[in-house]
């Protein structure tokens, strides 16, 4: 028999902190391509746009499981599919480990994007069978802080695999073992040894997923699949769009920058390659408080408000960091990052302050989609086209304009107050 869901936050906690867990593995082996980058364009020879471009097909199979996952989730329990996406995610990476040309390693980004999509659903799904919904707010806070902190991790990560790679391929025993190693006899160490850091992540998300279906617990309950009657009415709402352009900017504002800081410090600032993935997780470490202060801080200053603090906020520090003297491009550079995670409280609350819950789900399976696909594809692969016509600095200043676009819109969040057409 299905426990019900418990109403004393203490109890659900280890859940919740497993769950977290879950996102930060699911969430690392996305971002760990962003770090990787630098080292796959050595290795393959590939130009900065072809390189971000890769960016782009792990978000079109991220967008495309995400949309589909809700009806994956009423065929088989979200616990499960939890612990498959781990799965999934890990295989992939193993698969990238072994990639030995642009189409293989195209294949298996496109794979970890599917993979992962497959989390979010299952996991707020899962959620919803361990707490009461008075308890959602410091749950989502705890699940949220998932995604900075792995932004911190995952260069590190990143650069302990360059090295153990590098270390067992210095030892004939070792190096044997591993993919590429014959390769690497005869070539550049520093170019192939990415594979290390995807083959190191692999085996922690295998492990991960195995973890989970032993110990988790929750989300036996199959979901309702969303309704498609109800799409036609959901795109008819200006304020869903609103929320999506919202939504996009701060996706984009968290992981195109990052994805691409890299080949930044190290083609056009000069950094070696290792001091610029430890430059970059150090650019995060504040990322986790600003989300906890957004959570304070969005009900005192109003959503709106917020929402044009964001914009502002978030187009200037981009901008910085695009300026031609290091030391202010330094400045943006550790700015920019707490600006997205500062918003995101703020822009869930557009849905769920002016939609009614059973709106919802549907509201978030159309926009999260498409934030994910321009945010996590389309943006990092424009900033690749711009390192390579002009600069990256160029295109910082460019995504810094974008976000004055959303400015005049902010007017929707004081229009209407309440809930939006019924659906």
């Amino acid at each position: 028999m299905t426990a019900l869901p418990t109403e004393k936050f203490r109890e659900a906690l280890p859940w919740v902190l497993l769950l977290s867990f879950m996102f930060c593995v699911n969430y690392t082996d996305r971002a760990l391509l962003g770090p990787l980058l630098v080292y796959i364009e050595s290795d393959l020879g590939l130009s900065h746009s072809t390189a971000a471009g890769l960016l782009l097909y792990m978000s079109v199979g991220f967008t495309i499981s995400t949309a589909l996952s809700s009806f994956v989730a009423a065929k088989i329990a979200p616990v499960r599919i939890i612990a498959f996406s781990a799965f999934g995610c890990g295989l992939s990476l193993l698969a990238m480990s072994m990639a030995g040309d642009l189409v293989t390693l195209t294949t298996c980004v496109f794979g970890l994007g599917v993979m992962s999509g497959l989390y979010m659903t299952s996991a707020i799904a899962t959620m919803g069978t361990l707490i009461q919904p008075q308890l959602w707010t410091k749950s989502l806070a705890l699940h949220e802080l998932a995604p900075p902190i792995s932004l911190v991790i995952t260069p590190l990560l990143a650069e302990a695999g360059v090295a153990l790679y590098n270390a067992c391929i210095a030892s004939p025993e070792l190096g044997s073992l591993l993919p590429g190693a014959n390769a690497l006899a005869e070539s550049a160490r520093f170019a192939s040894a990415w594979r290390g850091a995807a083959l190191l992540l692999g085996v922690a998300s295998l492990a991960a997923g195995v973890f989970f279906l032993l110990l988790g617990k929750g989300g036996q309950i199959k979901t309702n699949p969303p309704s498609w009657a109800g799409v036609k009415e959901a795109v008819r709402s200006p304020l869903l769009w609103f929320f999506t352009w919202c939504f996009t900017l701060a996706v984009t504002g968290e992981f195109a920058p990052y994805n691409v800081l890299s080949l930044c410090l190290t083609y056009e600032w000069g950094l070696a390659p290792d001091d610029a993935n430890k430059l970059l997780a150090l650019t995060r470490l504040a990322s986790p408080f600003a989300i906890l202060a957004g959570g304070f801080l969005a009900p005192k200053l109003g959503i709106s408000r917020t929402i044009k603090i964001f914009f502002i906020l978030q187009g200037l520090t981009l901008v910085l960091m695009g300026m031609p003297v290091f030391e202010i491009a330094l400045i943006g550079m550790f700015a920019q990052p707490l600006l997205p995670p500062f918003a995101f409280p703020t822009v869930f609350t557009i849905v769920t302050t002016k939609f009614d819950l059973k709106q919802q789900p549907l509201l978030f399976g159309i926009a999260i989609p498409l934030s994910s696909c321009i945010g996590l594809g389309l943006m990092p692969k424009l900033l690749g086209v711009f390192g390579d016509l002009w600069s990256f600095s160029a295109g910082f200043v460019v995504l810094g304009l974008i976000h004055v676009l959303g400015m005049p819109f902010c007017r929707m969040l004081e229009e209407r107050k309440g809930n939006e057409k019924q659906f």
